[in-house]
């Protein structure tokens, strides 16, 4: 059967975020199942007649018994992966990609005539806010050199246009035929175009000089390059005063949900901080910033993740923000709240003699440690899995002088 997706493949790179996607927005399979001797317009296709059929022309039907394949392999009958195929409506009513070639001793008289001329088309294929397109199939064919062969054709919402003279496809598999990949890309008219058909266009004439298979096809799909819904045009961050602030501008927006900043500890894994919502579709520059205010410590790591309309999402690069403290003293607990284990991490640009009380609520001290100081960065840790759940208080002293005090919690 017929179906619809969509999937995403990264084609290009532009900044933080690629800017176009390879979309898969039409796929025919034609489904499983043996459906021996189904008419392939009972599956939403059409035939059209190109030319003269005579009374035991060769019919386009779907159905396993020619049997889809992999891309190398050769053909058979009577599986359970359908295809559509051209196949006898004498003598054998659809036996594969195995058609009926009438000779002139013959026909008519004893036999019908089988000269065809048939095209199969697709239903109609939407490739509305689609570009650059492409059709990907596999397929089979013999006949016989230009007298019995498929074509490949295409309708533009007017008229049928000639694509491709389709290769025969035999090989080493004759009379079996070989399963081949075929790619090519559709003309310009169909970008936008709502009302697109594929067709696959069949002659045989009657001089009984015809070789099977015939022709068959599976596994269709258009893809096109689409842009992703955001142009990043860059994202960075900076230190201002005690918070970070980052800022992030695109040049362009479709569907454009809402932005999630992420931030690590360690550049590997990330956590959400904050959503900001996009503009949804815009072609002009879009700023956008926003301010962390919760620093405990001196890297931190950021990047974007981008959502979009449908939930398809995408990340920007990573980015390292240098956090230095203002106060050269100022400390951070971490982790914050804790169940005991925590670590004091501050700065300092003396070294000096440094004095770390711990207060309960009641300001009773607790504990005291003296501690020398390097310049630079300083980190020491705590143990105080003893306490009681509550909040607590470590002043930093130095001098004989508290120059900074942190809530601690312990639960």
């Amino acid at each position: 059967m017929m179906r619809k997706i969509t999937l995403f493949f990264i084609a290009c790179v532009f900044n933080a975020w690629c800017v176009s996607a390879q979309t898969v927005f039409f796929s025919e399979d034609f489904g499983t199942g043996c459906s021996t001797a189904s008419l392939a317009t009972s599956f939403g296709w059409t035939v059209s007649n190109t030319g003269t059929n005579d009374p035991g022309a060769n019919r386009w039907y779907v159905s396993a018994t020619e049997n889809g394949n992999a891309v190398g392999a050769c053909g058979s009958q009577c599986g359970s992966n359908r295809t559509l195929h051209l196949g006898a409506n004498f003598f054998t009513i659809d036996g594969g990609a195995s058609y009926y070639e009438s000779t002139p001793f013959f026909c008519p008289g004893f036999f019908p005539c089988s000269e065809t001329n048939k095209r199969i088309e697709s239903p109609v294929i939407n490739c509305a806010g689609y570009s650059s397109i492409t059709l990907d199939f596999q397929y089979l064919e013999n006949g016989e050199a230009n007298d019995d062969q498929a074509t490949l054709h295409y309708f533009d919402g007017n008229n049928w246009l000639f694509l491709h003279n389709l290769n025969k496809t035999s090989g080493i598999c004759s009379p079996l035929g070989t399963w081949s990949a075929f790619s090519i890309n559709l003309p310009p008219s169909a970008d936008n175009n709502p009302y697109v058909k594929i067709g696959i266009n069949w002659t045989n004439d009657a001089d009984g000089l015809g070789s099977d298979p015939s022709f068959a096809i599976d596994n269709i799909q258009l893809s096109a390059l689409t842009p992703l819904p955001v142009e990043l045009l860059y994202f960075n961050g900076n230190q201002n005063n005690n918070q970070i602030a980052l800022n992030w501008e695109t040049a362009t927006e479709i569907n454009n949900d809402y932005f999630i900043v992420e931030r690590s500890d360690d550049g590997s894994t990330f956590y959400p901080i904050t959503k900001v919502e996009g503009f949804g579709n815009s072609s002009t520059n879009i700023h956008y910033e926003f301010i962390d205010k919760i620093i405990k410590q001196s890297y931190y790591y950021y990047r974007l993740k981008q959502v979009d309309f449908n939930g398809t999402f995408d990340y920007s690069d990573v980015i390292l923000i240098k956090f230095i403290f203002k106060n050269p003293d100022q400390g951070i607990l971490i982790p914050n709240p804790t169940t005991g284990i925590t670590t004091l991490q501050f700065q300092s640009e003396l070294n000096d003699e440094h004095t770390i009380v711990l207060y309960n609520q009641l300001s009773q001290q607790l504990k005291l440690t003296s501690y020398r100081a390097y310049n630079g960065t300083n980190s020491l840790p705590f143990d105080f899995s003893y306490l009681n759940e509550g909040i607590y208080y470590l002043h930093i002293i130095r001098n004989k002088t508290s120059i900074s005090t942190q809530k601690l919690i312990i639960y």
